[in-house]
């Protein structure tokens, strides 16, 4: 495997909380993110409308950073937007062996 010298942080949570989340991502050292539409499909979050099935809409934010800010980053958006919060964001980090067309 190629050095890891960045990482993607996958930002998951309720949807229209993308600016918030953005804003604690790049005061913590991100310089932008994508965001990706979802819906989520626990059992837990499905509501009924008129005995229609309703999923909530989510969205995925993807935040690609150097390696040494993942951690920073990952923290500043769990301890202000994650679970306990009504933003529910969830973080996960993968490696990211080759990028091409990026300016750090």
């Amino acid at each position: 495997m190629a050095d890891v010298n960045h990482k993607v942080i996958l930002v998951i949570s309720n949807q229209g909380h993308r600016h918030e989340i953005m804003e604690v991502a790049k005061a913590n050292g991100a310089r932008g993110g994508t965001v990706i539409h979802a819906k989520g499909t626990a059992d837990a979050e499905t509501q009924k409308f008129l005995n229609v099935l309703i999923q909530p809409e989510k969205e995925i934010i993807l935040i690609v950073v150097p390696s040494e800010l993942t951690e920073k980053i990952m923290s500043a958006i769990s301890e202000n937007l994650g679970t306990h919060t009504k933003v529910r964001a969830l973080t996960i980090a993968l490696p990211v062996t080759d990028l091409v067309g990026f300016a750090f």
